[in-house]
Parts: C-alpha cells; structure tokens; sequence
C-alpha cells in the first residue's frame, strides 16, 4: 500500500517524482510502520509525511548539508505521536 500512494503522490511536482525522494519516503514510511505495529501503516500518511521532506529537502540545499533519513524518520515519528495523542490515525 505505501508504493501504490507514492506513486499517486502529487504527480505534478517532479521532486515527489525522483527515485531518491520515492526511496527514503518509502523507508521511512515502512519503518514508522514497523515500530508502531499497533497502528501500522495508514492510507494517507505519505500525505503527512510529503512536506516534511520538501522542506528539509529545501533546508538541505540551501545549508549545503544532506537530507538525513534518520531526521526525517525522528520529526516524522514525533508529529505521528503527538496525533495519536489527539486521538487520530
């Protein structure tokens, strides 16, 4: 289910389009599924997700640093937390 939403990830942005950006969502998106086996994986998560790596994508070209999955898996894990907290997923 996560490959088939992010291949119907905002199809008229070219970034969500790139191999490296499908790649590390899907990564992150598996393992955030993996630790948290009592939610798992929800349709519409990539859709949380997508901005986050926009912008530290962004973030990362203007600071010249890379985009580091292991971030992107952390602020993810801590936005799906403070949902469950507000009783969503």
């Amino acid at each position: 289910m996560i490959e088939q939403d992010l291949l119907r990830l905002y199809p008229e942005h070219d970034f969500f389009r790139e191999p490296e950006t499908v790649k590390l969502m899907q990564r992150v998106l598996f393992l955030w599924s993996k630790e948290n086996t009592d939610t798992s994986y929800r349709q519409g998560m990539h859709e949380l997700l997508a901005p986050f790596v926009l912008v530290f994508h962004r973030d990362a070209k203007a600071t010249k640093l890379g985009l580091h999955e292991a971030y992107v898996q952390t602020q993810f894990t801590y936005l799906s937390s403070f949902n469950n907290k507000m009783g969503g997923f």
